[in-house]
């Protein structure tokens, strides 16, 4: 079952869109040891008509659990034949979580499609690092974005889809934390791409697709919004000093010290146990 097929949210949610030129498709595979299941896990990114990047949907359409004891490179086969067939064909990223199995394993994707996007998940809340075409980032940092996309209602799934039972538990579990993923790793690493980060000068550039779309529909909306952002004060969990919200802004804080986010922020960031202050 191709994601092609997959235009159904969960049950009592008004169907999606169909295919449109402007979709565009990330693939994450989460790489385990040789005696470890192989998730797959195929995001489609929705696009908004107006051009609104906040109301962006991504739509799980694919998942697959290749068998334990599969090796590394027949698990490159099988996704190379996945991804060179439609819908992905030609306008897909993919997305290899490489954390426990290293380099070497990597570079067989690489051999042979050349652009995967490999990503070693870290603890901590360090900062999102690039090194070379690959990337190190934070397991918080990846739990915050699948958890405001939830939040907002923009990740979207049907519950007819294979093994959708176990995505559902999957993502039910996710902290910080968690260290057997499941399915949770794959979706996670193609959603950190689908939405936007880890892309070089997303934030900025991100920021500026806003502005012009906020300019073309109101400009004087825009500028009353925009001039002097609403804002709201969190005080961060205990375990967290470093966050992403839903804008790309990055928060840090000192321990037992405040933060000071902007609106658009503040919902995702209060589902992940920040607690509002008064102004």
């Amino acid at each position: 079952m191709t994601i092609a097929a997959q235009h159904q949210p969960p049950t009592g949610q008004p169907p999606l869109a169909g295919p449109s030129p402007r979709d565009r498709y990330f693939v994450g595979v989460a790489l385990g040891q040789v005696l470890a299941q192989t998730p797959i896990v195929a995001v489609r990114r929705i696009e908004d008509e107006t051009g609104d990047p906040a109301a962006t949907l991504f739509q799980i359409g694919h998942l697959e659990r290749l068998p334990a004891g599969k090796p590394y490179p027949e698990i490159v086969k099988v996704v190379s034949k996945m991804i060179g067939r439609a819908p992905f064909a030609g306008r897909v990223e993919l997305m290899i979580d490489y954390t426990q199995v290293g380099r070497p394993v990597l570079e067989m994707f690489n051999t042979r499609h050349g652009s995967a996007v490999g990503i070693a998940v870290v603890s901590g809340d360090a900062v999102v690092t690039i090194d070379g075409g690959n990337m190190r980032v934070p397991r918080l940092a990846l739990a915050s974005r699948v958890m405001a996309l939830l939040h907002d209602g923009r990740l979207k799934y049907s519950q007819n889809l294979p093994d959708a039972a176990a995505l559902t538990a999957d993502l039910r579990t996710v902290r910080a934390d968690v260290t057997d993923w499941g399915y949770w790793s794959a979706a996670a690493v193609a959603l950190w791409r689908a939405a936007g980060d880890g892309q070089a000068g997303f934030g900025i550039l991100e920021y500026y697709r806003r502005m012009a779309a906020a300019t073309n529909a109101d400009v004087n909306a825009f500028e009353k919004s925009q001039t002097a952002p609403a804002t709201r004060r969190l005080k961060p969990p205990t375990e967290i000093s470093a966050v992403y919200g839903m804008s790309g802004r990055q928060y840090t804080a000192a321990a037992d010290a405040t933060i000071c986010v902007v609106d658009y922020d503040a919902a995702s960031l209060i589902a992940l146990g920040f607690r509002e202050l008064e102004n």
